[in-house]
């Protein structure tokens, strides 16, 4: 009795906290950092109860609002230029997208394109190959071989791919200068 009331207000305190951060992040009268400043406060808490153990046993990893915290985490982390949260977030939530979603679903292939976009910018090469194929899958079905995302992530592949090589090259002609400073072959040319 008791332990359930207590755990369905705290997933309705979650709801509000989430619609909070929801408004603040369409506020159209404040610039894109401090609506992500201000978005982040219920956020945290939303994820900070959602996270504890009567409300993780009630809403479980794929839990609609569990998902929607997690996206807007992810978005306002984009947005503050948190790569590293992004994609935590990202992968908290790509469960969900997988088992809510047909493998060649716009949303899932966002998602993944998504996904190669921040370990791409992350330098997290192998996972940005892997992601950009499997959205380069996806999308081609759903939106077309000649749809802008698709471009997109064909040339974000091609890149990662070119990096790794040149990396790969790096290491077996022991060219140490390269390899050492985290440097991709697009910059050693500039």
């Amino acid at each position: 009795g008791a332990d359930r009331e207590h755990t369905a207000l705290r997933v309705a305190e979650c709801a509000q906290l989430l619609a909070d951060a929801e408004v603040r992040l369409a506020d159209p009268s404040r610039d894109e950092v401090t609506k992500v400043t201000n978005a982040l406060e219920p956020l945290t808490r939303a994820s900070s109860l959602m996270n504890g153990d009567e409300c993780a046993c009630a809403l479980g990893p794929i839990h609609l609002l569990r998902v929607r915290v997690l996206d807007a985490m992810q978005r306002s982390a984009v947005a503050a230029g948190d790569f590293e949260s992004a994609r935590d977030a990202a992968y908290a939530v790509l469960p969900a997208f997988r088992l809510a979603y047909p493998p060649c679903h716009p949303p899932l292939g966002l998602h993944l394109a998504l996904l190669a976009k921040i370990e791409a910018h992350l330098v997290d090469l192998p996972a940005a190959v892997q992601f950009a194929r499997e959205a380069i899958s996806c999308l081609n079905v759903s939106h077309g071989q000649n749809a802008r995302v698709v471009r997109m992530m064909e040339t974000l592949l091609g890149e990662s791919e070119a990096e790794l090589r040149y990396d790969e090259y790096n290491r077996r002609s022991g060219n140490q200068d390269a390899a050492g400073e985290n440097e991709g072959y697009l910059e050693a040319y500039e």
